[in-house]
C-alpha cells in the first residue's frame, strides 16, 4: 500500500471507531432514543403500557408521544426531554420524578401525581388536567368524576 491509501484507511477506520462511540454514549445517555425496551415496556411512540413499573429508570429523550400509559408508576425516574405528546397518562404517578424538558403537550393527565416532580421547563400547551396532585400537594382542576 501507497502512502495516500493507508492514509484513507486510516481514516475510515477513525470514523466507524468514533460512529459506535457514539451510538454507545447515546444508548447510555439516552436510553429511550433508540426505540429501546425498558422493564418490558418498548419506549418509543404509541407503545401500550397501562399500569406499568417503569420508577427509578433512565427514560431521558424519549419518546412516547402518543402512548397508553394509564396508571404507570414512573416514580423516580430521569424523565428530561421525555417526549408524552398526546398520551394517555391517566392515574399515572409522577412523584419524584426528574422531567425537565420533557413535553406533555395534549396528554390527559387526569388523577395523575406529580408530588414533588422536578419539572424545570417542562410544557403542558392543552394538557387535560382533573384531579391532578401537583408537585406542591395542590389538585389542579378538582372534579367529582374526570373523563
Amino acid at each position: 500500500m501507497n502512502a495516500r491509501t493507508k492514509q484513507i484507511a486510516l481514516i475510515a477506520a477513525l470514523v466507524v471507531v468514533a460512529v459506535i462511540v457514539i451510538l454507545v454514549f447515546v444508548n447510555q445517555v439516552y436510553p429511550g432514543a433508540g426505540g429501546t425496551t425498558v422493564n418490558g415496556c418498548p419506549i418509543k411512540r404509541g407503545t401500550s403500557c397501562p399500569n406499568w413499573n417503569l420508577s427509578n429508570v433512565n427514560l431521558s429523550g424519549g419518546t412516547l408521544t402518543a402512548s397508553t400509559l394509564n396508571g404507570t408508576n414512573f416514580s423516580g425516574t430521569n424523565g428530561a426531554n421525555v417526549k408524552f405528546d398526546g398520551a394517555n397518562l391517566k392515574g399515572a404517578n409522577f412523584t419524584g420524578t426528574a422531567l425537565g424538558g420533557a413535553s406533555f403537550d395534549n396528554a390527559n393527565v387526569s388523577n395523575a401525581t406529580f408530588l414533588n416532580a422536578v419539572l424545570g421547563p417542562a410544557t403542558f400547551n392543552g394538557t387535560v388536567y382533573c384531579n391532578t396532585t401537583w408537585t406542591d400537594g395542590t389538585i389542579k382542576n378538582p372534579q367529582a368524576s374526570c373523563p
